[in-house]
């Protein structure tokens, strides 16, 4: 009777710590989600930064991203090519577009995105 308690304790033991690991993880894996993208961006040291995002739904979302002390509202959908779209103002204010011009900014900024898109794919 004495094994049989002793391998009790020991299965519940063993179940016990599967239960502890398995909490921590999922605990991480929630902290990472929630806390994760402002860690990386904090940490990255491009010239590219996310000042806001939104999700429309499962499939399409909207930036607005800053890029050299400029700002660009793309949108990413289903078709897989990202509208960019320059703005002119600040978060707080009305936004006005803009066309870019030859040899600008908006350029440089849409050629690192055509890359890091058929980078990740």
């Amino acid at each position: 009777m004495d094994s049989v308690d002793n391998m009790l304790a020991s299965w519940l033991r063993m179940f016990g710590a599967l239960v502890t690991v398995l909490a921590i993880f999922f605990m991480g894996v929630y902290l990472f989600k929630k806390y994760g993208l402002l860690l990386q961006g904090k940490a990255a040291q491009g010239h590219l930064k996310v000042l806001e995002s939104r999700a429309l739904n499962q499939k399409n979302a909207v930036y607005v991203l800053d890029y050299r002390g400029e700002q660009f509202l793309v949108a990413t959908g289903q078709q897989g090519t990202p509208g960019v779209m320059p703005l002119r103002g600040d978060l707080s204010g009305d936004f006005e577009t803009s066309k870019p011009s030859a040899g600008s900014h908006e350029e440089d900024f849409a050629g690192e995105i055509r890359k890091a898109i058929h980078a990740s794919s």
